[in-house]
């Protein structure tokens, strides 16, 4: 309850209440208690409870489970970012092993020998384009940048010259997004941060507008189209391990694993349903179902013809 409201600058009876899952009741009785104990806790009638200035609890007390995670988590985070966050992490984690009372410094070296974090490196970091965005999002900086975006699944990347206005950038499977206004689509954007180049940060500033929003899931994005894939039951299992982001639900069927996604285009999702080969049936739309017979179509003459690629 002290640390609520140390997160908070006052917090009602009720507030509490239904942050911790008790009643108002009980409320009144912690903090009676905590007042007690010493706890320098002020009561505005109307307005709730808030700590004293200054105050400050006395060091944490981790659990092993806690100090294991903050070392651990601040070690994997660490290669997701630029050279300058992951050296602070890994700074980090060894002042926290440091001040651990030797037991618990014991068992936390002892579980990391035991584990392994291992994430992938991605295209952004090594361009050292992280540091530039972060500052540009601060300082609340436009941007021009050169960014090269895909149409279709296979068609050539198609570079454009842009200019944006950061506003949030957010890691998703290890490959980080820059989400922001584009001054040339007139509309906010995500733009994948390994294709971007010729970064620049111009002497425009810009007011963000509203809150960034970071969609959890494809429910809450604008992607009109429903698709419906039927995978077969030996590969079931399989598809669940490593669902892409725009999956919705998946239902177990008697003859299979029913798949409902929801897409901006049917192009989005063609790679992946063509890498399940004969394994996977489009129930819907149509128009996917066209667009992956032509596909197959087109395997068959390069298979069947000339060693050539099609164009």
């Amino acid at each position: 309850m002290v640390l609520e409201l140390q997160a908070h600058q006052r917090r009602r009876a009720a507030d509490l209440a239904a942050t911790f899952e008790i009643s108002v009741r009980t409320v009144y009785r912690d903090i009676l208690a905590l007042c007690e104990a010493g706890v320098p806790i002020i009561s505005v009638p109307g307005q709730g409870y808030s700590l004293v200035e200054g105050y400050f609890l006395p060091p944490l007390q981790l659990t092993p489970a806690e100090a294991l995670l903050i070392v651990q988590g601040l070690r994997a985070l660490g290669h997701l970012y630029d050279p300058t966050y992951a050296t602070a992490a890994r700074t980090a984690a060894t002042k926290i092993l440091t001040i651990l009372p030797p037991p618990l410094r014991l068992h936390v070296t002892t579980m990391q020998q035991g584990m392994a974090i291992i994430a992938a490196r991605d295209t952004a970091i090594q361009q050292g384009h992280l540091t530039v965005l972060r500052e540009a999002i601060a300082a609340q900086r436009s941007l021009r940048i050169s960014y090269h975006g895909r149409t279709t699944p296979f068609a050539a990347a198609r570079c454009t010259t842009r200019v944006v206005d950061p506003y949030q950038l957010t890691c998703v499977r290890t490959v980080w997004y820059l989400h922001g206004f584009c001054h040339l689509r007139r509309a906010l954007r995500n733009f994948r941060v390994e294709r971007i180049s010729d970064l620049t940060v111009l002497e425009q500033t810009f007011e963000p507008m509203g809150t960034p929003h970071v969609a959890l899931d494809a429910t809450q994005l604008d992607q009109p189209i429903r698709v419906q894939v039927l995978f077969a039951a030996q590969v079931a299992a399989w598809v669940q391990e490593e669902l892409p982001f725009f999956v919705v639900s998946t239902t177990q069927q008697p003859d299979g694993l029913l798949a409902i996604l929801h897409v901006r285009a049917v192009e989005d999702v063609v790679q992946w349903v063509l890498s399940w080969g004969r394994f996977a049936r489009v129930l819907e739309p149509i128009a996917l179902q066209v667009l992956l017979r032509d596909q197959g179509r087109a395997l068959q003459r390069l298979y069947d013809g000339p060693e050539t690629l099609l164009p």
